[in-house]
């Protein structure tokens, strides 16, 4: 069979073959690096696109997410994807807090995965590291995270999850976080990330259509009844 631009082309008409990917949390991911893993989608030639949830300030008990206007947003988008980066706001009231507190901050975090599991994959995100906070202690923010991160780690073995390893992938290279707070990444460092969000969902999940598209176009051109991205030919 001929794979003709053509019949490609009437299929990507035809078809509404994008897939959604809808990243959550504060201001890290609100700098920017699900830009640039949509570019990577795009220039790729993969159907999913990636967009930006991010509120500054946001976390899970401090500034709630969920009580957000954009939390509402996300829910009524049902994305096939999510991508849970939060807690770093957390990090001052969860190292203050009681054993009580810490409990809190592990069960809001569960709500929230539990609500979007009920229509999206959910993808969790390991929190950065630091590498410097005006006024305050970096270490402490930085142990505090990692124990944080622990238990986002045993939440997605109780949960099936995937975890996108975000710390590891921006590092705590001073070159990529903004010089003015040590603590947002820049440009680089969202790029950074950005890149181990593509990777992970290259290894974790099929992306690629060829095959699919393929096989509609073989059915399109035989003149077979199929469904194809919940198309009909």
């Amino acid at each position: 069979m001929k794979k003709s631009i053509f019949t490609i082309l009437i299929l990507i008409t035809f078809c509404n073959s994008q897939h959604i990917i809808d990243c959550v949390g504060s201001s890290i991911t609100g700098n920017g690096y699900p830009g640039y893993t949509n570019k990577l989608m795009i220039d790729n030639g993969y159907v999913w696109r990636v967009y930006n949830f991010g509120v500054p300030g946001a976390g899970v008990v401090q500034n709630a997410y969920k009580d957000t206007s954009v939390y509402d947003e996300v829910i009524s988008r049902k994305a096939e994807r999510i991508v849970l980066l939060l807690g770093a706001n957390d990090w001052r009231w969860y190292s203050a807090a009681n054993q009580g507190g810490k409990d809190k901050w592990e069960s809001e975090y569960k709500n929230l995965v539990n609500e979007f599991m009920n229509f999206s994959t959910v993808v969790l995100g390991y929190l950065i590291h630091r590498v410097s906070i005006k006024g305050n202690d970096v270490t402490l923010a930085n142990a505090t995270m990692d124990e944080m991160n622990v238990i986002i780690n045993e939440i997605a073995s109780d949960y099936g999850l995937t975890i996108i390893d975000f710390k590891t992938a921006i590092g705590t290279n001073p070159a990529h976080f903004w010089t003015s707070d040590g603590l947002h990444p820049n440009s680089l460092g969202s790029e950074l990330m950005g890149i181990a969000a593509y990777e992970h969902f290259k290894e974790y999940y099929y992306l690629s259509i060829d095959d699919e598209y393929w096989q509609a176009i073989e059915d399109y051109d035989n003149q077979k009844p199929s469904l194809f991205n919940g198309c009909s030919f």
